[in-house]
């Protein structure tokens, strides 16, 4: 049993604990199971959440086959917030449009490799240790074990540590460099090794060395 989603308009929708509730049928429902309330997530726009609401809301409403289109277009607008929810505002709730918005969400969100590079990013900024401190200790382990369980989870062709290395080298270039990279080939597998971009960085290398020598010599033309 699914309980009615609140209307996209309704101002008494919580923003607090912001989620539907879902009621999973077990097939054996002639022994009167009772299982306890799903709550459908509730998603932002955060790159590092959006494979667990992609997963729970394709298992609890997408292939769910006693709601219509309409009933889960309601539960999608329900779930989404902020930018998500702004990204399919426009679009008219009918049995189409569903999956129209459904699709416009996971077209939006559903990039590898932007959801492996956040995680390294998580890894590269951890929180100081404080003396003496179990409790940010283990803040510190759960960090860890966290983010290096949804980078395994994504079955990434490239270790760990190049995501890392990757993250930390384009951390330190200049715009241009960063955006040269964004345009190289190379950067737009789902995740580039650290080879690949330090070979995209010698051969910027030696262009900027051949511009260089060129603006040189004419210096020293125009000043005999």
């Amino acid at each position: 049993m699914v309980d009615p989603p609140r209307s996209r308009h309704s101002s008494s929708r919580s923003s607090s604990s912001g989620q539907g509730n879902i009621s999973p049928r077990s097939h054996a429902s002639s022994a009167h199971i009772k299982l306890p309330i799903v709550s459908l997530p509730i998603y932002v726009g955060d790159t590092c959440h959006w494979l667990q609401f992609r997963d729970t809301f394709e298992a609890l409403i997408v292939k769910n086959l006693t709601l219509s289109n309409v009933q889960k277009f309601h539960y999608l607008i329900a779930s989404l917030k902020n930018e998500a929810e702004d990204l399919i505002s426009n679009l008219q709730i009918t049995n189409e449009n569903f999956l129209v918005a459904w699709q416009l969400v996971t077209q939006r969100y559903n990039n590898k490799r932007l959801i492996a590079m956040m995680h390294a990013k998580h890894l590269c900024q951890m929180s100081q240790v404080q003396k003496g401190d179990a409790s940010s200790l283990h803040q510190l382990i759960n960090h860890v074990s966290s983010h290096m369980n949804a980078l395994q989870a994504l079955s990434l062709n490239v270790p760990v540590q190049d995501l890392m290395l990757n993250h930390l080298m384009l951390a330190t270039l200049d715009t241009e460099t960063q955006r040269e990279w964004k345009l190289n080939p190379a950067s737009r597998a789902d995740t580039p090794t650290i080879a690949e971009l330090v070979t995209f960085l010698e051969s910027r290398c030696r262009a900027l060395e051949l511009l260089q020598n060129t603006q040189s010599l004419k210096i020293v033309t125009a000043n005999p």
